[in-house]
């Protein structure tokens, strides 16, 4: 068990197979050229619900892998984040697409990123994990991305918990859709977040 901040690959039910093998599979002190088990996650602020309606991993050849992902509820960075659904990252994207519903504003949004071309190179390089009252070196190997309310996006490279290092920030684009579609998750969703959401509003900047 980890002790002071959780473990990103380890911490949560549901996901902690996935992020041990993610993570031993990254635990020696690797050469350069070798490669590692690269992850990505989807996260979103508590409260804030999305449902990520396509997300493709688009390599630098073009080609596309679609992944599965549905509903992201938390969190955001802070003491618990960002932590989100994870999953292995193959192929390694030269960009994303990403498109999502947000219950909270009722709106689409969607948006194509391109990543930095050394960002492999940057992963690679060695972070702090706390574990067990020891701390090791490990790659940051796993691309959380980020959605919030009004569309903004922000990527992080992480292993843990408390050694995320923002990537960068793009502005996603409204899209077409009808909320109509969601009407049955919406009502579930406003029946447990109404009061919340009553009281804090639902900020569209300053993520």
């Amino acid at each position: 068990m980890t002790t002071g901040r959780t473990s990103f690959l380890t911490g949560r039910s549901g996901v902690a197979a996935l992020g041990l093998f993610l993570l031993l599979a990254g635990c020696a002190t690797q050469p350069v050229n070798m490669d590692v088990a690269w992850g990505y996650g989807v996260a979103a602020p508590n409260h804030y619900r999305m449902w990520v309606e396509r997300l493709a991993l688009i390599d630098a050849s073009g080609e596309s892998a679609e992944k599965t992902v549905g509903f992201v509820s938390c969190c955001w960075q802070g003491p618990n984040g960002p932590f989100g659904k994870i999953d292995r990252m193959a192929p390694f994207p030269r960009q994303l697409a990403i498109r999502w519903f947000s219950f909270a504003e009722q709106a689409f949004y969607q948006t194509r990123i391109t990543l930095p071309k050394d960002l492999k190179q940057r992963m690679r390089e060695t972070a702090p994990v706390k574990t067990g009252g020891d701390v090791y070196q490990r790659p940051r190997n796993t691309l959380m991305i980020g959605l919030a309310p009004g569309g903004t996006v922000v990527l992080w490279m992480m292993s843990q918990v408390g050694n995320e290092q923002e990537i960068l920030r793009v502005q996603a684009d409204k899209a077409p859709g009808n909320p109509a579609q969601y009407e049955k998750w919406t009502r579930a969703y406003l029946e447990k977040q109404r009061e919340y959401l009553k009281e804090n509003g639902v900020p569209t900047s300053g993520w």
